[in-house]
This record gives C-alpha cells, structure tokens and sequence, in this order.
C-alpha cells in the first residue's frame, strides 16, 4: 500500500500504522553516496536472504568489501559488524560515544571485540574518501573531546584539535540510528507528524489526528523494544474496537496494581531463605564466525 487515503476508499473504516522505524540513516557528509557505502537496515537484511556469499564479493552482491568500517555505536551498529565478521570480513566500528557510554549492550559490544572487531571510540566522521574509481578507500575522523544534544536533538561538540585521521576500508556502514518510513502518509493526510518525524497520537488512545487512523509502535516512539510495541498494538486495538463501536476512545482507569518494594538488603534475604530465587539471563543462540 502507497497511499493511505487508498484505504479507505476501498471501504474499511480504520487502520493502524505499525511500520516501525525500517529505515537506515545516512549522514549528509561528504562521500556519503559513494560505491561501498551501505546502511544498517538494507545490510542486515540482504544477510538474512542471503545476497552475501563468503569468498565471493563481486560487483552484483553490494561491493561489500574485505575491509568493513561500521559508523556507529548502538546494538544494530555491533549487529552490523558481528553479522560482517561471519562474512569474512575484517570489521572496525567507529562511534561519537566513550567506550564505556557507547548506547549498545557491553556485553554485545565485548563479544564483537573478542571476535575481532576493533572499536575506535569518541570518533566524528568528518567525509568518506574516494579512490580513483569513486569507491570507498577509507573515512576521515577527529577525536571528540565532548559532545551532547540540545532540547531539539541538535548534536553539539568539541574536537580536538589536529586530530584528523584516516581509517581505511573498502566499505563503509551507515549505522546511526532508524527512523519509520511514513513516505505514504501524503502530507494532506491529516495525519500529524512531530518534529522528530514519528506520528503523533494521543498517549491513551493512540489515535491520530484524523479519524479512524491509529498509529503504535516504533512509528510512534521511535526506535524502542518490541514488547513496548506489542503493548502499545493492544492499547491501540482496544481503542479502534472502541471507535468502530462509536463509543469514547478514552478508556476506563484501571486501578493500580500493587508493587512491592525491597531493599537490597531485603532481596538478599529472601533469596538466601529460598523465597525467590536468581534467575540467569538465557544465552542467546548465534552463529559461529567462522
């Protein structure tokens, strides 16, 4: 579907948009548009189907390189390099983040590393660097003294100075961040949008500025977990049963359930008393490097 209005010309009365945030970022640097550059999203999914084969890296499977470079520093960023590493890729990830702030999970992060990733923190990417063929031979960095962002998401920072830089590969993976592809909702939809270009809802019903249009998930909140998407998706059915019903959209207040609050101290005591029990994280499956 291209179009939202076409929807409801063909006779349904409501719908949800839970497209999530699909979409890989790419930073308006210099060389962002170069052969080689690739975005987080595409990448991992030409994975899943496939399109990669190892020891086989011609022009029509995507230029990916031997010598990955992936910009970024969250989890799909180290998703990006470990999924590289089992392609046979020499893999290096580059971030704006100290080492110790770097948004993905340390320990995703410590199990690219002893896979061989090689992380350079507190970097900015200043331009992508061409050879002579307008593919990718490296990108130029500078050391980030500080950094941070202002009320509108406005990034702010410091470098050192002299500390220019090149960190050399064959491709570069833009992974900074997704965003929801709303490119269908035209922009006399009626359906607002906020400034950080997810769909505006009422917090408690999830409707949309127009009628009998609902919106949940990532679309809304961007990039968030799964389970806070499922959430919402109920909430948001709950509402449009409500709205085909012609009743409030506002639910009912459901009474708080209670919490109950321990000190440490306290868990402590009942878990050497057998009354609760430590539980380990599951370890995750994943695929072998090599």
């Amino acid at each position: 579907m291209d179009d939202l209005d076409e929807i409801f010309d063909e006779g349904f009365s409501s719908v949800l948009i839970a497209v999530g945030a699909h979409e890989g970022v790419r930073l308006p640097i210099p060389g962002a548009n170069l052969n080689g550059v690739l975005i987080n999203t595409h990448f991992l999914r030409d994975v899943r189907l496939g399109k990669f084969d190892n020891g086989n890296r011609s022009e029509n499977q995507n230029s990916l390189g031997k010598n990955v470079l992936v910009l970024g520093g969250g989890n799909v960023a180290v998703d990006c390099a470990r999924s590289a590493v089992r392609l046979d890729c020499e893999v290096q990830l580059a971030c704006l983040e100290p080492r110790a702030d770097m948004p993905a999970h340390t320990w995703e992060v410590d199990a690219a590393e002893e896979e061989g990733v090689q992380v350079f923190p507190d970097r900015t990417f200043e331009r992508i660097l061409a050879d002579e063929r307008d593919h990718v031979r490296g990108v130029e960095c500078m050391r980030v003294s500080s950094f941070h962002f202002d009320q509108s998401g406005r990034l702010h920072l410091e470098k050192e100075p002299d500390s220019e830089h090149i960190i050399e590969c064959d491709t570069v993976i833009f992974s900074v961040g997704q965003r929801a592809g709303l490119a269908f909702i035209p922009d006399d939809a009626g359906v607002g949008l906020t400034d950080q270009r997810t769909i505006a809802v009422n917090p408690n019903t999830f409707a949309t500025s127009r009628p009998g249009v609902f919106a949940a998930g990532d679309s809304v909140s961007g990039t968030a977990f799964v389970i806070e998407a499922v959430a919402n998706g109920h909430k948001a059915a709950e509402s449009i049963v409500r709205y085909l019903q012609e009743l409030p959209l506002e639910p009912a207040a459901k009474p708080d359930l209670p919490v109950v609050k321990m000190t440490q101290a306290e868990i402590e005591n009942r878990i050497s008393i057998g009354e609760i029990k430590h539980q380990s994280r599951v370890p995750m499956q994943e695929l072998p490097v090599e």
